[in-house]
């Protein structure tokens, strides 16, 4: 490739060989063609190095590295940076497909809004397969909501995000951070720095749950360190008026291992829960009030759903009991 490309697009590899073919044609083949493909094998043990460089011999434009050990997510994606030339840097995962206009919706929204520093997607998660729809991601897509989000609830920016070069600049990926949640802890650095946030609201990426897949083995790592990020943001939300029952009552939003039967349980702790959260940033105007506002409601929205459902359960176990009777 001559010149200097639009975007460089940085996909990591580690033992991905069942899943690169759809994953690097996924980007090879994108209607946008202005772009560099950065992939570094992580010091794959499978025969990803092998399949990875079958295709640099087919495409100029992907650069292929290898690392001479396993470093991980954070650091490898780093490297990538580091070897990049793009006026954008996108991230791909290497067991994930991306639809054939991701990148050129990506370009023409940073193009359009040049006030945005880092741009997500929405997406539709699979299963290992990619045959049955596990459920379709659709992050908020203003600033402030992501931002409050991301404090206080879950990561609202997944990590098919677009960014300008100059974010890397200042904030690059925190290489202790080894395949927990390196996406969100940069994020958080990226927002207090000042940096803005958006995510288009297009479906662009399909995104592939397996079993391997790091989200999971180290799932309850991660809860961990969200629920220390929610926090210290509780914290500064609440400041004297903070409790520790706060924090315990939060996990009722946002603890992934909560069922909905849980939910309906506590009904009555969550809705004074979403009050007290309106309450506090009402005081003390911490978040944009509008913005903070719209969270809150659409978190009520789910606690309407879970009113509605334990409704539904109370009429069949009434009718159950009855025809019960009647036997």
């Amino acid at each position: 490739m001559c010149g200097v490309p639009n975007i460089s697009v940085i996909m990591p590899v580690y033992n991905a060989a069942p899943y690169l073919k759809e994953s690097i044609e996924s980007i090879l083949n994108q209607i946008f063609d202005d772009f560099e493909f950065i992939i570094i094998d992580d010091f794959s043990t499978d025969n990803s190095y092998n399949v990875l460089e079958y295709y640099a011999a087919k495409d100029s434009r992907i650069r292929l590295f290898k690392n001479d050990r396993n470093y991980k997510q954070a650091y490898t994606r780093n490297i990538g940076i580091k070897h990049s030339r793009g006026k954008y840097l996108a991230f791909m995962d290497a067991d994930d497909i991306a639809l054939p206009e991701r990148l050129i919706k990506q370009f023409e929204f940073m193009e359009t809004n040049e006030n945005i520093d880092i741009a997500g997607v929405w997406y539709i998660a699979y299963s290992h397969d990619m045959s049955n729809i596990l459920y379709k991601q659709q992050d908020p897509i203003k600033h402030w909501e992501i931002v409050i989000n991301m404090h206080l609830f879950r990561n609202a920016l997944a990590q098919y995000v677009i960014v300008r070069r100059h974010v890397f600049d200042v904030v690059l990926y925190d290489a202790s951070y080894k395949n927990l949640a390196e996406d969100y802890e940069l994020w958080l650095r990226a927002i207090e720095y000042g940096f803005i946030l958006a995510n288009l609201s297009t479906v662009l990426m399909k995104y592939r749950v397996y079993e391997l897949s790091s989200c999971h083995k180290n799932g309850s790592q991660i809860d961990v360190y969200i629920q220390s990020v929610h926090k210290k943001y509780l914290k500064h939300l609440f400041g004297v008026e903070y409790y520790d029952h706060i924090a315990e009552d939060h996990e009722l939003l946002v603890y992934r291992n909560k069922t909905i039967s849980f939910f309906l349980r506590n009904l009555g702790r969550y809705t004074k829960h979403l009050n007290l959260l309106k309450q506090a940033n009402d005081k003390n105007k911490i978040y944009p009030q509008q913005a903070f506002d719209e969270v809150i409601e659409q978190l009520s929205v789910k606690n309407k759903v879970f009113n509605k459902l334990k409704k539904i359960f109370r009429v069949h176990v009434a009718r159950l009991l009855h025809i019960d009777k009647q036997l």
